[in-house]
């Protein structure tokens, strides 16, 4: 019979674990000194060794011929365990088994000795899925057990776990994996296999498995017989590190025909469109590390070749690129599911990310300030590039270096004067008289400097929209605003009981450059006449591209302003529709 590569090499020992060893020599001393804890809780992700310790540590505990705390799984009880023969060691599933009867049975159980081994052990697997009664069934045994009995709880999901059942036990938490770790387990087991796979395709698992050592045991038998790192990718599905690295590039400048092409490859070989989404996240997170972290590659687990692309990448694009990138990626994976359509959804996304310029949303803004920052920073100019922001100042002896003589500066600032002067210069006044200091003479009129004459304009008469009386003198000029609709959709945004006062209640006509809003009654003419409500709707037409606007509100009707059927005579020639 063929059994699956996890299963076939699972560890028999504490020493056989991989990563974990802070934890199995803990479990070894407490096996091998009689100390052992009456109950005992693994946390950690899926496939890093939780279940596994558990069911060495209770073969460890029942063993007839310990080894400094390791079994021997060789005496009738350890084999008694590995084969399910000896029922003193029972696995129980909490995902299927979550009621508070299955825990009461348990209750119910641990008061008899166990038959063949030392200790009763129950490993509850996914302890967190258990019901609020089937913890408060289980928090009394936890307490105080009989002295026979062992439990062990594994989750993966320590929060969901009460504080009262925590407290109660000896808690472990298992790490991820890193990637050499894992890439070290994959070769012994590929020696043991006599298997040959290269290096790239190795590395690659091991990023896929993602800390989890069974994960990659199950995605080795799929690429084992594989004959190279391209065919690999092919039945992994990955999009690969090439190609993504490709993608950021054709962003970085702005080569959209490139990301539509990518987007198009993908589509028509089946491949997964949001799986991109989260792999170019991720290059985009390992980007915005090499750019500001100042020794990167002690977090980012990538090879050399990876680093070097990265370092790369990274000087073409700014901060604040790299920052607009990630959360238009992050949007786009939370609605990615709910699309209609998949391929337009990924598209927008490169698209956006590629040309901030295409959003109007503050992040946008300053993505293409960061964007243009460090372009300004590559230019050169003379041949010398431009410094940066930060470069330090020269220090003053060498400022007064570079700096000319003033008697030459004095001299070219002579040659650019102009000799012939636009102004006729003033004649020079004469000698002030003396006079007593009881009667001292205004200066005389021949030498008052001239005093420029102004010339009375007549100012055009200001039109004011109310009162009404006034309005039969202008009557072609008034005319009803008809989007006034889009501008209450405006307000609403930020008032929703404004904009719908504004679309349900009110009326508003323009004239030139004045716009007055109407209302038929007092409490609605109150409401909309308060500074705020005027500045939420100036904001509202400036949104609308109608900019320098003066708004006022009045009571009365549009027919007040409006006597005939104008409204809609020349409106292709009306500056107040900017039609281009």
């Amino acid at each position: 019979m063929h059994y699956a590569l996890y299963r076939k090499y699972r560890p028999l020992t504490f020493s056989d674990v991989v990563g974990q060893g802070h934890i199995t020599k803990t479990l070894m001393n407490q096996v091998a000194n009689n100390q052992l804890s009456h109950a005992y809780l693994f946390c950690g992700t899926r496939g890093t060794g939780k279940t596994t310790c558990a069911k060495i540590l209770s073969r460890a505990v029942n063993c007839l011929n310990p080894i400094n705390g390791e079994p021997c799984n060789e005496c009738e009880v350890c084999k008694g365990i590995l084969d399910g023969s000896i029922f003193d060691v029972m696995e129980i599933d909490a995902a299927s088994n979550n009621g508070v009867e299955n825990i009461r049975q348990i209750r119910d159980e641990i008061v008899y000795t166990p038959i063949k081994a030392k200790y009763k052990v129950y490993i509850i697997d996914e302890v967190h899925m258990l019901s609020a009664g089937a913890f408060n069934a289980l928090l009394k045994t936890l307490e105080e057990p009989p002295a026979h009995v062992i439990f062990i709880l594994a989750t993966t999901e320590s929060h969901k776990i009460p504080a009262t059942i925590l407290s109660r036990c000896q808690r472990f938490d298992f790490k991820r994996l890193s990637i050499k770790d894992i890439s070290d387990q994959i070769y012994k087991i590929l020696k043991l296999e006599n298997k040959t796979v290269d290096e790239k395709t190795v590395r690659l698992v091991a990023t896929l498995a993602d800390g989890s050592v069974r994960d990659s045991l199950s995605i080795l038998e799929k690429v084992s017989e594989s004959q190279s790192y391209e065919e690999a990718e092919t039945l992994l599905g990955v999009i690969g590190r090439g190609k993504l690295y490709a993608i950021a590039e054709s962003i970085a400048v702005e080569n959209v025909d490139a990301l539509y092409k990518f987007v198009d490859e993908l589509y028509f070989s089946s491949k997964d469109l949001s799986l991109m989404i989260n792999e170019l996240t991720a290059v985009f997170r390992d980007l915005l590390a090499v750019k500001s972290a100042v020794s990167a590659e002690k977090f980012l687990d990538k090879s050399e070749e990876d680093l070097r692309a990265l370092r790369a990448l990274a000087k073409k694009f700014s901060y604040e690129h790299i920052v607009y990138a990630m959360d238009t990626l992050f949007e786009a994976a939370t609605s990615f599911s709910r699309s209609p359509d998949k391929r337009a959804a990924a598209e927008l996304c490169l698209v956006k990310i590629a040309k901030p310029s295409f959003s109007e949303s503050g992040d946008s803004i300053i993505a293409r300030m960061g964007k243009l920052e460090n372009q300004l920073k590559n230019i050169e100019v003379n041949g010398i590039k431009a410094a940066p922001a930060h470069t330090a100042q020269p220090k003053q002896q060498e400022v007064q270096k570079i700096q000319p003589e003033p008697a030459k500066i004095i001299e070219q600032k002579q040659e650019s004067i102009i000799t012939e002067s636009v102004i006729p210069p003033m004649p020079e006044e004469p000698p002030f008289p003396d006079f007593d200091d009881e009667m001292i003479p205004p200066p005389p009129e021949e030498y008052l400097p001239p005093v420029p004459q102004e010339i009375p304009v007549e100012k055009a008469p200001t039109v004011v929209p109310s009162p009404v009386e006034n309005i039969s003198e202008n009557d072609d000029q008034w005319q009803e605003l008809l989007a006034l609709k889009d501008i209450a959709d405006a307000v609403r945004e930020k008032d929703r009981g404004l904009g719908a006062l504004l679309a349900n209640y009110c009326r508003a006509v323009y004239n030139k450059k004045q716009i007055v809003f109407l209302c038929t009654n007092e409490q609605d003419f109150s409401e909309l006449k308060t500074p705020q409500s005027v500045a939420k709707l100036k904001e509202a037409l400036e949104k609308n591209r109608r900019i320098g606007y003066e708004v006022k509100v009045a009571k009365g009707n549009v027919n007040d302003y409006v006597k005939h059927n104008s409204t809609y005579d020349n409106i292709e020639n009306n500056d107040f529709f900017e039609f281009n």
